[in-house]
This record gives C-alpha cells, structure tokens and sequence, in this order.
C-alpha cells in the first residue's frame, strides 16, 4: 500500500508543482498530522492510508465524518512548513527525557516494568509502533485483587533522571513555564470504563519519596471514553471534546505546570480538557506510563511509544492549540522518513 501512495504522492506533488513551490500553512497548522511544524508526504500518506468513513480521526482534516478528496486537496494548498509562533502552539523547549524503546530495554527508566505479575505482562514488540521500528506492549488478562500496576517509573533530581528508586532526590523538575509531556497510545479493551473501572495513562507528582503522595493523573474512567485529569480541584472539557478511539494510534499531549497549577490535554492536536490543582511544591519528581489500571479490569491491551517530557523555555499563550517544537533535537534515536507501522502483523 505504502509504496503504490508513494507513487501516487510524487506523481500528484509533481503535477501540482507542490515540492518546487509550497506554501505556507494557515495558522494553527491545519493537517499537521504527526506535529512535526511541517505539511509533508507523511501527513499525505496518513490521508491516503485513512480513506474513507472515519470518525474521530485526524486524517479528516475538514471533520466531515470522512477522509476524501476534500482532505487531500487541504494537504496539498498547505504543504510546506508551518507558518507558526507562540500564538499557533510553536515553542522553545529543552527535551529533557525520551523513550522510544529502540534500546530494547528500560535503562531510560529509574525503575523498569515489571515483566510479568498476576494476570499482566509486559515487553517490547516490533509488530506495531510509531517510530522507528518497535515499541512497547502491556496486557492484562483477568481480574485481580489489587490495581494492575503494568508501567515504568522516573524520579528526577532536577532535569535528571536518578538510576534507582533506592537513590534519594531533593527535588524534581523546576519548570516555572511548565512542562509539555508527549506519548502515543494504542488503546484495545472491549468495554467502556467507568469510576470504579478505570485506566491511568500518565502519573506525575511532586512527592520524591516511595509513597508517591498527591499524583496528578490522566485518566480514562467514565462511559464517555475521554480523557480526563484526576486528583485535580477542577475539570473543564473543550467544546466537542473527542472521545478516546481504541484500535489505533493516539498522540496524547500535556501541559503540566506546577507554578501555576494547571493541566491542559490534548489528544490527536485536539484539545480536551483542562484541570486544575494545588500542591506544595512546584518541582516535578516522579512519573510513571503504562498500563496502570484499577483490578476489575480484565482484558486490556496497551502499546506506547515515543515518550517525552520537554521543559518549557517561554510561556505557553494559546490554551487552544497543542504545543509542538519545530526546532527540538531529540536525545531519542533520529526519526527516519516514512518510519511507521505500514504493513505490520499484529500477531504476536
């Protein structure tokens, strides 16, 4: 399929004259699929390889219920880089952590997942990912009589990561802009989530002792499937906040910042909700991802990839439009072009 895109995609981009000529995106980079500050042949391909009926999805540029003619004609008069500043999302920022798990183990992590635990696995596969060529699978199962706690945690000291939870900490993360943390999600489960069946994606807490006190989590725990921060004093969603899609790639971004005791998610480049809180202490310490999910759950499979946590170097004005760093090197492995899933098996 890639290839016969491809085809079609150099052959259109030719005609239209779209690599001698692009032009400029609209403000707030409409068909930035992937957030990269560039319209390009992999926001092309996501149209292509997403025709057709499609709800809740980015490729449908024009949100019509559908990926067509439309959509691809929208990528074309945008191709090229965004015309982007703070004001449509684009901001200086330091990555300070990443995992894409192409190392084939958990050394990024102060504390890796757990192999395996009552009814719960976790590992690494090359069967589907984002970038470049695997990522990571957790699984549960069957119920039991605790949480599931599938995830891997960091305790920082300052901007860096300590070895080993027996290693003490002063304090995290000192970000007075805040911090934009990024991951991809493919979420499968055959059922709704609810108060008391819910699923945690992201935790993060001043707190850098063992007990873990006063987390702000993103959640999935209500039958609407939406994203949601908790342990928060309030939640205001967007208008037409999404709902969480199962069975395909998600990005999942958040604004953290603990001077001003705030959250903002977005989901796809959408935004979806935003909380507020209170804590003690303004620097960050702690984080875990993974499948972290209360024990009633019994048949739940998660893949991630591309994790990142990026300090904040100026403010973020617009709460609207998801932050994104054109000019941000990655300490992760280089990303190479067209590095996707195409084709993968999901047999494993």
């Amino acid at each position: 399929m890639k290839s016969l895109a491809w085809s079609f995609i150099v052959g259109t981009a030719a005609a239209l004259g779209v690599g001698a000529s692009p032009a400029f995106a609209a403000a707030g980079c409409v068909g930035d699929m992937d957030g990269n500050g560039v319209i390009d042949v992999d926001d092309l391909l996501t149209v292509i390889e997403s025709w057709g009926n499609c709800t809740n999805c980015s490729a449908d540029v024009d949100n019509s219920g559908a990926v067509d003619v439309d959509d691809l004609l929208t990528i074309i008069d945008v191709w090229g880089p965004c015309g982007c500043g703070p004001e449509e999302g684009c901001l200086e920022g330091t990555e300070i952590w990443c995992e894409d798990w192409e190392l084939g183990n958990y050394s990024r992590w102060t504390g890796g997942y757990s192999s395996s635990g009552t009814c719960r696995s976790s590992g690494f596969v090359t069967n589907r990912f984002v970038t470049p060529t695997r990522s990571h699978r957790s699984r549960v199962t069957c119920a039991a009589s605790s949480s599931h706690r599938g995830y891997g945690g960091l305790r920082f000291q300052g901007d860096n990561v300590v070895p080993s939870f027996h290693v003490a900490s002063s304090g995290g993360i000192d970000a007075p802009h805040g911090v934009v943390v990024t991951f991809w999600v493919w979420l499968e489960v055959p059922y709704t989530f609810s108060p008391t069946r819910w699923l945690s994606l992201l935790t993060v807490t001043h707190d850098c002792s063992n007990n873990w006190d006063q987390v702000v989590t993103v959640n999935l725990d209500d039958s609407s499937m939406r994203l949601k921060p908790v342990h928060v004093s309030s939640v205001q969603y967007a208008p037409n906040a999404p709902s969480f899609p199962r069975g395909q790639w998600v990005r999942v971004t958040s604004y953290i910042n603990y001077y001003t005791g705030e959250i903002h998610v977005w989901q796809d480049g959408t935004k979806v909700v935003r909380g507020t809180f209170s804590r003690p202490n303004v620097r960050m310490c702690q984080w875990h991802w993974g499948l972290y999910a209360s024990g009633n759950n019994d048949n739940i499979t998660l893949y991630e990839d591309d994790i990142s946590i990026v300090k904040l170097q100026e403010p973020l004005v617009n709460f609207n439009v998801e932050p994104r760093f054109p000019n941000l090197v990655s300490a992760c492995t280089p990303i190479p072009l067209a590095g996707d899933a195409e084709g993968a098996d999901d047999s494993q």
